[in-house]
């Protein structure tokens, strides 16, 4: 029985280039002013802005939209294709 240890030599993983940071906030500013004009132009007339339905519709609505662009296939590093590639 042979008690030698053999570490085999596995060259290290060659990264992609993270997307720019501006990427992210263009698509942040976009989608809220976009969100903004949409829920301005589509309000009732005669209801209050200071209500809870138009904050949501202007601050949580393009938050989420934002977060799932963000996360989207079309902003993600395409690293995580390539580890898979090379694992098989």
């Amino acid at each position: 029985m042979s008690t030698k240890w053999v570490e085999p030599t596995v060259k290290e993983f060659d990264y992609s280039k993270p997307p720019s940071i501006w990427i992210s906030v263009i698509a942040f500013v976009v989608i809220y002013v976009a969100a903004f004009v949409i829920t301005v132009l589509t309000w009732k007339q005669g209801q209050p802005l200071i209500s809870t339905a138009f904050l949501v519709r202007v601050l949580v609505v393009p938050l989420l939209l934002w977060g799932g662009a963000v996360q989207s296939e079309l902003l993600q590093p395409r690293g995580l294709d390539r580890t898979r590639q090379h694992l098989e």
